[in-house]
């Protein structure tokens, strides 16, 4: 059942996006429309995080492109400082799961 507000393709894009790893971070940086040293910076803070982490390298996946481009639109667009973003990223997360637990009990 889709929520409203919520397509189906938009779940089905999510759900692909989650899958989709092994993204080296040049790749991820060009897609996402910033510099490598950007990612880094965001990494560090905590905002982005590897999908995979190894010695030798820190592979990403779609979700972490699309993680970067709301930071980008939040600070860039809507002036929201760093600490703002990291709360605003979180409260999505925290709904975006609340809703699946609320279509999970009422698909029950």
């Amino acid at each position: 059942m889709t929520m409203p507000g919520r397509s189906s393709q938009h779940d089905r894009r999510e759900s692909i996006s989650m899958q989709t790893t092994g993204l080296r971070i040049e790749v991820v940086a060009a897609r996402a429309g910033v510099s490598v040293r950007r990612v880094q910076y965001l990494e560090r803070a905590g905002l982005v995080a590897p999908a995979i982490s190894d010695e030798q390298a820190r592979l990403y996946n779609e979700a972490a492109i699309e993680r970067i481009q709301l930071i980008e639109r939040l600070i860039g667009d809507l002036g929201v400082n760093l600490p703002g973003a990291e709360v605003i990223l979180n409260m999505r997360e925290r709904m975006l799961h609340l809703l699946e637990e609320l279509d999970n009990a009422r698909n029950q």
